[in-house]
């Protein structure tokens, strides 16, 4: 039976969750979103895993939803976050956990990767692989110049925008436009509007706007456009500002660990930002590492999800043997 739950964590922050317990001999699959989500983009996974045994928790994360929405970029750091659901974990008195991540949810899930825990059983990355922590500066231009040298491109020309200090009302005030891009009726869009400095600023700015993609009906569209609107986009786009800030650089350093348990990598073949050829070698070579392939842009949940869920299911009973 799903349970809707709260539960205030060590530091203090209210976090809510979806749980679902598990069957017995199942184990429980801990779902974390990224930008700009909410837990609906995990609803085929919910559905499908448990009608199967398998428990779920799928929290708010942090800055979304019902979960505490700080404004300070110190709340955001990897290593806090991820400390924040073990606390959900932990309350539930839970073991056997498949982490799966998406997109910024893979920084939290790189985090509880390497932590000494026999709690987990593995790691599953959506789009973006294995992220560990340099100990340098975190520079955006060089990044950025030094993606331009590699790709043609400047590939997180989009992050510009999203720390200025009006990000969050400026997005607000073209949401359409922006939900346009986020979630493109054509992956290959992100090419020029995400990739490149300063261009998805000339869009939102026009109000330019394109289909609604197959894989989101009407209702599911203005479910997570209310959602996003009714929370604001300040927290949320804590996450980057955070990383810009360096708040999270070195912070690896404390832990010995590696990545040992075994690793799930879904390669998005048409995500522009998060690009397979990266992330596929992002992961520790002593890694047991399962890559799958998908043909999707940014969102395989949402665009495969028979596909994903497949190739999830395959994998966990796979490490189950």
């Amino acid at each position: 039976m799903a349970t809707h739950k709260d539960i205030q964590t060590k530091r203090g922050l209210s976090y809510h969750y979806l749980s679902i317990p598990s069957q017995p001999g199942k184990p429980t699959i801990l779902l974390l979103h990224g930008f700009p989500s909410t837990t609906r983009d995990w609803r085929f996974q919910i559905e499908y895993f448990s009608a199967k045994g398998y428990g779920l928790i799928v929290p708010d994360m942090l800055g979304y939803g019902r979960t505490d929405k700080p404004l300070d970029v110190e709340y955001y750091s990897w290593k806090d976050m991820a400390a924040d659901v073990l606390d959900i974990l932990e309350a539930e008195a839970l073991e056997n956990v498949i982490v799966v991540g998406h997109d910024w949810g893979c920084s939290v899930t790189s985090r509880l990767a390497v932590l000494p825990s026999d709690r987990f059983i593995g790691f599953a990355f959506l789009c973006v692989g294995y992220m560990d922590i340099s100990p340098e500066e975190f520079n955006l231009e060089a990044i950025m110049a030094a993606m331009k040298a590699k790709f043609g491109s400047e590939i997180l020309g989009y992050w510009t925008l999203l720390n200025r200090d009006d990000a969050a009302s400026f997005i607000e005030a073209k949401i359409d436009s922006f939900l346009t891009v986020a979630h493109p009726d054509d992956p290959v869009l992100w090419k020029t509007v995400m990739n490149i400095p300063g261009a998805l600023v000339d869009w939102l700015g026009q109000d330019n706007r394109k289909p609604r993609p197959d894989y989101l009906s009407e209702g599911d569209y203005n479910a997570m456009r209310e959602a996003l609107l009714q929370n604001g986009l300040s927290a949320p786009l804590n996450w980057y500002k955070a990383t810009a800030a360096g708040i999270n650089r070195g912070e690896m350093a404390d832990l010995e660990s590696t990545l040992t348990k075994p690793a799930f990598y879904g390669a998005a073949l048409r995500d522009y930002v998060c690009l397979p050829s990266i992330f596929k070698f992002s992961f520790p070579t002593s890694t047991d590492l399962t890559i799958v392939d998908f043909d999707t842009g940014h969102w395989p949940q949402l665009e495969q999800p028979e596909e994903v869920n497949r190739a999830l299911e395959g994998w966990i009973e796979s490490k189950l043997e």
